[in-house]
């Protein structure tokens, strides 16, 4: 970016720069840093074009846009990320919130639609708390309880909690799975587990791979440690009729089928997400 110009100079200087960096959507993504940077909406930043920017503000701008083209993904930037039309706070001890994961909880409401709504929630691996907030924003009557083994993802899932009016019905716990105990039974259990295989981490974005947390990815040589661990061990915490749903990677929807079926969920059905994609399942306790 130059040391003088205007808003619109800095929406092409930033553009331009994103684009040498390999940004896919550059330009919309020069409006949000400098949205952002100077505390604008879209529609300022349009009709404010002309607009000269200070150096401070530039410093600023160029600041956040050549963290963006070292690949930081913008959620870090800006500290935030949307999720079920929700404002979700996240950090680097976080997964960043994914559209694909809205399918799990499209799939958990449309089952309850037809089953009942549950009263009771786990999410293990809340990561944000993205799961959990969503459906309690959907369920007024319903309480819930999520765990991390992270500290720092446990502090941004309270904070969103709380942030979105949810914590008086949703408890964060800091606790391993499944070293964690809970003296009672769950309706309905959600996790979304890491399941990228150990040596497929490297092959990811440098997004992901390079600034999301390593814990909440690795799934293990298979993908599937996590994922086992959690239903080998989920029965005893549920009750009779009770639902699990858990999202999975591309290519594991026979696998994670085979491994919940060995533990003894049944009434086991696989929901796509918006690509077509097999992403998460979702299976019940009867005995």
């Amino acid at each position: 970016m130059n040391s003088t110009g205007t808003i619109g100079d800095a929406v092409r200087s930033i553009t331009h720069h994103l684009e040498q960096a390999g940004i896919d959507e550059a330009n919309r993504e020069a409006r949000l840093i400098i949205g952002y940077a100077l505390g604008l909406t879209r529609s300022e930043i349009i009709h404010r074009n002309d607009e000269k920017l200070s150096e401070d503000q530039i410093t600023r701008c160029r600041s956040f846009a050549n963290r963006r083209s070292a690949r930081e993904p913008m959620a870090y930037l800006i500290g935030e990320k949307e999720f079920w039309s929700l404002p979700f706070k996240v950090s680097p001890e976080t997964l960043i919130p994914r559209p694909d994961s809205e399918t799990l909880v499209d799939a958990v409401l449309d089952h309850a639609r037809k089953a009942g709504t549950p009263k009771r929630l786990l999410d293990i691996g809340t990561g944000s708390g993205c799961l959990l907030a969503a459906l309690l924003s959907e369920w007024p009557e319903a309480t819930g309880i999520g765990i991390d083994n992270n500290e720092g993802a446990v502090s941004v899932a309270r904070l969103n909690l709380d942030r979105l009016g949810l914590a008086e019905r949703g408890e964060i716990v800091a606790a391993t799975w499944p070293s964690y105990q809970p003296r009672e039974e769950f309706d309905l259990v959600i996790s979304n587990p890491p399941y990228v295989p150990t040596a497929d981490i490297q092959t990811l974005d440098p997004d992901v791979r390079d600034y999301e947390p390593l814990s909440a990815l690795d799934g293990g040589p298979d993908g599937l440690k996590i994922h086992r661990e959690v239903a080998d061990q989920t029965r005893a915490v549920m009750k009779t009729r009770g639902l699990i749903a858990v999202e999975f990677g591309i290519g594991q929807s026979s696998y994670i089928q085979q491994t919940y079926c060995a533990a003894g969920f049944d009434s086991i059905h696989i929901h796509k997400d918006l690509n077509g994609t097999d992403r998460c399942l979702l299976a019940t306790v009867t005995n």
